[in-house]
């Protein structure tokens, strides 16, 4: 197995990495998992990088693998592991949770959250179909799996965790607060105010307070204010 296939280059890295794109030639490479590649950030460059809890990749590598970090309240060993948007990061020996988020560049961010708020994530609904006996199977942006009848594409759950359970459900609809995960407003959250049918050219847009942008860029949060902590709020 080359280098190559197991790390990527720096100046290729994607922009959600917080890293110096100039300090060496390569960097770490996530494993594939729930998130798109190009929106992860692996698991070790999180605890280097992002929250600089160590001081090194082995310094990392060690907690992860003595099993002292969690992903959603699971124990995760593999310190590729690919730890995307919304995750929740437990680091054990100091009972800190972290959410990911996004900053104003696009950037992977964590911000720490209270040990109430870490037992539930949101989870925005990508696709929507029918299974064995008639039940409709969600499948969300982490790659879970869920079923409900009344969550529909685009909207957002809330779910405990690590138990998986469908607590509340976030539409995709006026009124409603979101958050922006991409373009020069990504990290903000505005107030859906409508939305605009697509063409054959043109995808639907969603109408928010200050922009209109691609549904895909746009993740309900809450109704009258936000379910979880963010970065400006």
């Amino acid at each position: 197995m080359t280098k190559a296939s197991k790390s990527r280059k720096r100046l290729n890295a994607p922009k959600t990495l917080k890293i110096n794109k100039k300090a060496n030639t390569w960097t770490v490479k996530p494993s594939p998992g729930t998130h798109k590649l190009e929106e992860a950030v692996p698991l070790k460059t999180a605890l280097r990088d992002h929250l600089k809890v160590v001081e090194n990749g082995k310094e990392a590598e060690k907690i992860i693998k003595e099993g002292k970090i969690e992903i959603d309240k699971n124990t995760v060993k593999n310190p590729k592991h690919a730890v995307g948007f919304m995750d929740v990061l437990t680091i054990k020996p100091s009972e800190k949770d972290y959410r990911a988020t996004y900053n104003e560049r696009g950037k992977i961010e964590f911000i720490e959250i209270n040990e109430k708020e870490a037992k539930y994530k949101l989870g925005r609904v990508k696709r929507r179909q029918k299974i064995k006996g008639g039940e409709t199977q969600i499948t969300l942006h982490d790659g879970r799996n869920l079923i409900s009848d009344e969550a529909k594409t685009g909207d957002t759950v809330k779910i405990k965790i690590p138990e998986n359970k469908l607590e509340k459900i976030i539409e995709l609809k006026k009124g409603n607060q979101a958050y922006i995960k991409r373009g020069k407003h990504a990290g903000e959250i505005q107030k859906i105010t409508g939305k605009m049918p697509g063409t054959k050219s043109r995808p639907a847009l969603i109408k928010l307070e200050n922009i209109e942008t691609q549904e895909r860029n746009v993740f309900p949060i809450g109704k009258d204010k936000p379910e979880i902590k963010t970065r400006v709020n």
